[in-house]
């Protein structure tokens, strides 16, 4: 028996050896192998190869030497001028990608191609340009990069429509411009208002008549913008009835537009939607266009769909929220908020939304407590949680507090560049309850603030009575 088991146990070793052996000299071969391919391959593309690696891993300086490395080797090397142009323009170095471009229009690239990449290129500087700007951003820098870098793309792409083996796609593209091209328009507008705002407010009426012309001179230039961006997108969808991206784009600017178009989203999805049911992008689109349209019910429902794929989803969670919160539907809504307090407790938008459900629940310490958060630890403009702060303040008894909190607020509007018609109706309307408060509390303090602040309420919405009231009463007080 003992002899038996020394037996077993001299094969299984035996066993052993043989399969090291053997994967061993598998693993040699598979070595050799590749040094074998690694012999056959040109050694522009071992080098294109090295920088595509850099470049995956964010390399991309390392990476882009690899590229001028491969093109010194064979400067017909398309693939590697391509990541090379790609790479400079995710790095936002924007004129030596055009650079290089030129050079691959010299190596024999086709005019068409070097003609879109040079489009996408200038693309990319338009929306770097201004939000590089930030806060700083001016009307006139918007109407620079529509100029030198979105209608020259505009131009570029235009020349060559008829060359493209894809129509369809350089339609898509197009329209894509024109798109950007509408979006700082409405930029530009939205600027100029907030411009005018601040004229108003200082009482430089004649200055802000002037500016009110200019944002009158770009109305047309809007309509004609969103007729081309529209156009180009039905054009490429009459080439390929079955292009997803022409469909979603077209329904996605009519959201983001100045004054969104809800109904052309939804007809846009629509063919979609009745191939795929459940095409998340277009379920997205079509979520939003519901909450812009006023159908909340609807709009519930589909964000909801949506949460089924990714429960967590942060963006979903507060679209279902204030959905729930639009619907006065507290008690769902407070479950929700709970919720997502436990997953992002230091949150903005869940501590404005925690918020409102205090609110709700009369609980206004706690509502102060969590809205005055916000601004602790965020630096940020935003009217709307400002505007419920000050209201919490005043219902609190600590009017020195309100009224600083309401200044602040006529200070966050006017740094608002009021994106779209909802925004601005918002806006005006916090501004107008900022000033008609600071009205009322500073007319026995501060007559000649009291009236400037009664009459920027009045300017805002002429026809309320309340507002002109206001100003009867603060000129009263003033003795005057």
């Amino acid at each position: 028996m003992a002899e038996q088991e020394g037996r077993g146990g001299k094969r299984r070793r035996w066993i052993i050896i043989l399969g090291i052996v053997l994967g061993l000299t598998i693993l040699a071969g598979l070595v050799a192998l590749v040094k074998i391919a690694a012999g056959r391959l040109p050694r522009e593309d071992l080098v294109y190869n090295q920088g595509i690696v850099l470049r995956n891993t964010n390399k991309t300086a390392q990476a882009i030497e690899k590229f001028r490395q491969a093109l010194k080797i064979d400067p017909q090397h398309r693939p590697a001028r391509m990541a090379l142009i790609h790479t400079l323009t995710v790095r936002k170095e924007f004129g030596t990608a055009l650079d290089e471009i030129d050079q691959a229009l010299e190596q024999g690239l086709p005019a068409h191609e070097a003609a879109e990449l040079k489009a996408r290129v200038l693309l990319s500087q338009s929306s770097h340009r201004v939000s590089a700007a930030g806060e700083s951003a001016t009307a006139g820098l918007v109407d620079s990069v529509i100029r030198e870098n979105v209608s020259r793309a505009i131009d570029l792409m235009q020349a060559h429509m008829n060359d493209f083996e894809d129509p369809a796609s350089a339609y898509t593209f197009l329209g894509t411009l024109y798109g950007q091209k509408t979006k700082l328009l409405y930029t530009q507008q939205a600027l100029l208002r907030k411009e005018r705002y601040r004229l108003e407010q200082a009482d430089r009426d004649k200055q802000a008549a002037a500016i009110q012309v200019q944002i009158d001179a770009l109305a047309p230039k809007i309509k004609t913008g969103r007729h081309e961006h529209e156009t180009a997108y039905i054009h490429a969808i009459e080439l390929d009835p079955y292009a997803e991206e022409p469909r979603l784009e077209l329904a996605r600017f009519a959201l983001t537009a100045y004054e969104p178009q809800t109904d052309r989203a939804e007809a846009a999805l629509e063919p979609l939607l009745k191939q795929n049911p459940n095409h998340e992008r277009a379920l997205a689109l079509q979520a939003r266009a519901q909450r812009l349209a006023g159908d909340y019910e609807r709009a519930l429902e589909s964000f909801r769909a949506l949460r089924k794929n990714a429960p967590n989803d942060r963006a979903l969670m507060q679209n279902e929220a204030e959905l729930l919160l639009e619907l006065e539907r507290w008690e769902e809504a407070s479950l929700l908020i709970k919720e997502m307090a436990q997953l992002w407790p230091s949150d903005m938008f869940v501590l404005y939304l925690q918020g409102k459900i205090l609110e709700h629940e009369n609980r206004i310490d706690d509502a102060v407590n969590s809205l005055q958060t916000i601004f602790a630890n965020y630096d940020v403009q935003w009217p709307q949680a400002r505007l419920a702060l000050a209201r919490g303040l005043d219902r609190l008894g600590k009017q020195e507090q309100a009224i600083q909190t309401y200044q602040a607020v006529l200070q966050d509007v006017r740094s608002d560049t009021l994106g779209n018609i909802k925004a601005y109706t918002e806006q005006r309307e916090a501004a107008y309850e900022a000033n008609f408060y600071l009205a009322r509390q500073l007319k026995l303090v501060s007559g000649s603030n009291a009236i400037q602040h009664a009459q920027n309420a009045l300017r805002l919405f002429p026809e309320r009575e309340k507002a002109a009231d206001l100003v009867q009463e603060t000129f009263r007080a003033a003795g005057r």
